[in-house]
């Protein structure tokens, strides 16, 4: 039978049915005026876990404590007062009570509560509240609203797409992928030189992440895969990972990479999103390394077109050196310099930079000693193609890493013009394998211009050369002697030191012309030439004055040490034609002598003209005196003054 204050609620109208109730597939409970729970139903006392017998009539914040913790009592006292129904949404409150969703994707399940007064004759006796379970609108909302945030990131990643710097490109790519997936690493790979690089990821820079095996897999296979790894680190933690190879014009070019710790992170939707994100990544990558390409291209272009045309200014060969190894660095990275040129069988260094070898006696030639044995400079000589070296383990065969042990590779390229090897430009890097095929073009094309400015400083130098030298015997000609000598009496002049001239001349040259030719004449001025050469220093000019004349200057020698040399140079020129071995030429037999005036300044003179007029007399005596001996000049100012009246007056 039913208790007094139950006939009484059925009475008010508070009491519905239980059956009915039951039935209903949401929740539904009833409270009287002062909020005392009177009746549930079968849906709430399931779901929240309830004995009917035990909450009726118990006040409803003790049979939800939540509800007062949260607040939510005041929405039936606002029901009450007002008269009015209130609705608790899940958006704002998440549930009415707690319960688990039977939506496996959800953990909680969300509630919307309307509460609604009960009134009896326009008397408000209590309040009857619906509870509806709303998991599958939420779980519809969160894939939309998953939906939505792919869309955002595909968006922004086609954004990337129209960005063409690749760093930014990159950035953005990794950023949104791990927000997307909300993941605690992401590594953008990318091949480099057929090796598959960490290009860029989510983690701090010093950690140096590495391309994981599911990427490479991934890469290989062209595929993408879902899985799940132990980690080698942090005590062999399970990893899921997704992979998704970067397919660019049906080449794989990358592979992006998402890992986690976190069990079934992923599924098989977030695996089809991955991909749509690598392909939209490799069209923004490859965007980005095209206008790359092009940009350098462009910028090494009017590198190259500025470097010619400084190199192509100078016409001095070792300004144009200087500028070749100044230049260098703007088209190709080094931490080590060195321009070899080759010189007859010999290559030589001209210029270096960067080798610790400063305390080394003769550095030049030191490097050349280890530069002549390098396996990098014979592939070259044999192939005339840029080559590049590179150290493997802590030892090398080759001669060139024996230089300085910090560099791990080597990079060159022959310098050619009009087909021949003129030498060689060399790089050094610290770093292993620095120098990737376009760094050798690049050298290439450094070198092709750098031989063009070579070859002009060796032009202008040749002919600046020939401007001043005898063209038979390769001697000083008349025109730079004259140059000289105005230097040398000026240094007499400023530095108070001797200045010696020899002239001297071969005996019975005319006649010799006449009976043996002019063929045979020239050979004897080319001997004679070289016969001078070999008797002098390097600092003495020795000149051919015309004719079968010569002219020697001896800066700072005094004329008696002059008159020395020049008896030196005349005993040695009659010792060789006495053997025959040098002068007998074209069945001649007999014997080719010279005759020296030898003259110095100041005592013999003042001026340039003083002192070739002084040794000229001094030469005319040994001529007059019989031939084949030196005077050395008594010769004055006055003796040349009253000698120029003389010449004037005839």
């Amino acid at each position: 039978m039913k208790s007094n204050k139950a006939v009484d609620l059925e009475q008010q109208g508070l009491l519905l049915p239980q059956g009915i109730i039951d039935s209903i597939p949401f929740g539904v409970l009833v409270t009287d005026i002062n909020l005392h729970l009177v009746q549930v139903n079968k849906w709430v006392t399931l779901n929240a876990k309830l004995l009917p017998e035990v909450v009726i009539d118990t006040p409803l914040g003790e049979v939800f404590p939540e509800l007062a913790s949260r607040n939510l009592i005041e929405a039936y006292h606002l029901v009450l007062h007002g008269g009015m129904p209130i609705t608790l949404s899940n958006r704002i409150h998440r549930y009415f009570f707690k319960a688990r969703s039977r939506n496996p994707d959800l953990s909680e399940m969300p509630q919307t509560a309307t509460i609604t007064p009960i009134y009896s004759e326009n008397q408000l006796i209590g309040t009857i509240t619906f509870i509806n379970d709303v998991s599958e609108r939420v779980n519809i909302e969160n894939v939309l609203q998953k939906e939505v945030s792919k869309l955002g990131a595909l968006h922004e990643i086609d954004y990337a797409v129209s960005t063409l710097d690749m760093n930014q490109c990159l950035e953005v790519i990794v950023q949104r992928t791990q927000v997307l997936f909300n993941c605690e690493r992401v590594v953008l790979s990318l091949f480099e030189e057929g090796e598959l690089r960490v290009a860029s990821s989510n983690l701090n820079e010093g950690s140096n992440p590495t391309a994981s095996t599911l990427a490479a897999w991934a890469a290989i296979n062209s595929q993408s895969r879902l899985a799940f790894t132990a980690r080698e680190d942090e005590a062999q933690k399970l990893e899921y990972q997704m992979a998704a190879p970067l397919i660019a014009s049906r080449d794989c070019i990358g592979v992006l990479n998402v890992q986690t710790s976190r069990v079934d992170d992923f599924s098989q939707s977030d695996l089809e999103l991955l991909e749509a994100i690598a392909a939209r990544a490799a069209v923004a990558i490859q965007n980005a390394r095209l206008h790359t390409s092009e940009r350098e291209q462009r910028e090494f272009a009017e590198a190259i077109r500025e470097i010619s045309l400084t190199m192509a200014s100078e016409l001095d060969l070792e300004v144009v050196l200087d500028a070749i190894l100044k230049s260098i660095g703007r088209v190709v990275h080094f931490d080590a310099a060195c321009i070899l040129l080759q010189e007859e069988e010999h290559l030589s260094v001209k210029r270096y930079l960067g080798f610790d070898i400063e305390n080394i006696p003769e550095p030049g030639k030191w490097l050349e000693s280890y530069f002549e044995g390098s396996n990098l400079i014979q592939g070259m000589k044999d192939l005339h193609l840029p080559q590049s070296l590179f150290k493997e383990g802590q030892e090398s065969r080759d001669s060139i890493f024996d230089i300085d042990p910090r560099f791990s590779n080597f990079a060159g390229s022959p310098i050619v013009i009009r087909g021949r090897q003129i030498g060689f430009l060399l790089l050094g890097k610290t770093e292993t394998q620095a120098y990737p095929k376009k760094s050798l073009d690049h050298l290439a094309a450094f070198a092709s211009a750098a031989a063009i400015a070579l070859e002009n400083a060796r032009l202008y130098n040749e002919q600046q050369r020939l401007a001043v030298t005898d063209g038979l015997t390769g001697l000083t000609n008349r025109r730079r002697f004259d140059a000289e000598m105005k230097k040398e009496i000026e240094k007499v002049a400023r530095y108070k030191r001797p200045t010696s001239l020899i002239m001297l001349d071969i005996d019975n040259f005319k006649h010799y012309n006449d009976h043996y030719g002019h063929q045979a004449g020239d050979e004897i001025l080319k001997l004679l030439a070289h016969q001078l050469m070999q008797s002098m220093r390097d600092v003495d000019i020795v000149a051919r004055y015309g004719g079968e004349e010569f002219a020697l200057i001896l800066p700072e020698v005094g004329p008696e040490a002059a008159y020395q040399v020049a008896e030196r140079i005349r005993t040695g020129v009659e010792g060789l034609s006495h053997t025959g071995n040098h002068w007998n030429l074209q069945g001649n037999t007999g014997k080719v002598t010279i005759s020296l005036g030898v003259a110095g300044a100041p005592c013999h003179a003042h001026s340039p003209a003083e002192l070739i007029h002084a040794a000229d007399s001094a030469l005319y005596k040994a001529k007059h005196n019989g031939k084949n001996q030196t005077v050395l000049s008594d010769f004055t100012q006055e003796n040349y003054q009253t000698s120029q009246t003389k010449s004037y007056g005839n």
